[in-house]
């Protein structure tokens, strides 16, 4: 049933096209340029889209252009139609900024989501992300409060625990409580260089300071995960 679904506006606008196609067959060379320019914006529109509207938002916004197509065919022989369509278009707009409300993402029961509800939540190109405040980190023992970021409605998660006022006074509290997972990659180093790769929420960074590095680069390619951290949670 969702791939029914899923294959009607594909089926719509293909028919769209080669209805376009065939009656401008003299003009084709120009309108196939058009539907190439137009499907390159589309797919560079998505980087700010996304962000913007999220998930459901951006299928909206999809379908309000879409309205505004019809509505710009039908203009000179069926202006009903294109009026009813420019006004649904409209509406579509507005709709679009608040469809993750009206038009919430289901997410299927195999996914390990908090029941609590997200204290943050972003989208970008590639990504949903939940934050979810917790009072302790799972198999911690350290009595310190943690977040959880949660990728794609729970298929996968990290954690960044609760280090005010500072790390350095952090530290030396977790220390026997915390699950400090990385300790074989620092046996018989003496305050080496580090390089993270997929940093999240910190944790192999905590480890890093916990063995006493000298530098660290934690390198973390989701730019909401980064922003959480550098900017907006930057005193948790």
């Amino acid at each position: 049933l969702y791939y029914v679904v899923i294959s009607v506006p594909f089926f719509c606008s293909g028919l769209a096209l080669a209805l376009l196609f065939t009656r401008g067959g003299p003009h084709v060379n120009r309108l196939y340029a058009f539907d190439l320019v137009g499907a390159g914006i589309g797919c560079g529109a998505l980087a700010l889209i996304m962000p913007a509207f999220g998930g459901s938002g951006s299928v909206v916004f999809a379908a309000m252009l879409g309205l505004m197509a019809a509505a710009i065919f039908g203009f000179r022989t069926a202006k009903k139609i294109a009026s009813v369509a420019l006004l649904a278009a409209v509406g579509f707009f507005i709709l679009a900024f608040f469809a993750g409300r009206v038009l919430p993402i289901s997410i299927t029961p195999n996914k390990t989501v908090p029941p609590a509800v997200p204290i943050y939540t972003a989208w970008n190109t590639f990504s949903k992300i939940d934050v979810y405040e917790a009072k302790t980190m799972p198999r911690s023992m350290t009595g310190r409060g943690a977040r959880r970021f949660v990728f794609d409605a729970g298929t996968a998660a990290t954690g960044m625990v609760d280090l005010r006022p500072n790390v350095r006074e952090v530290l030396p509290q977790l220390d026997g409580k915390y699950d400090f997972t990385s300790n074989i990659a620092y046996i018989g180093k003496m305050r080496p260089d580090i390089l993270i790769i997929g940093s999240g929420g910190g944790g192999q960074v905590l480890d890093a300071l916990h063995y006493g590095v000298r530098k660290v680069t934690a390198v973390e390619i989701n730019p909401i995960i980064n922003d959480a951290i550098v900017n907006r949670m930057r005193d948790y």
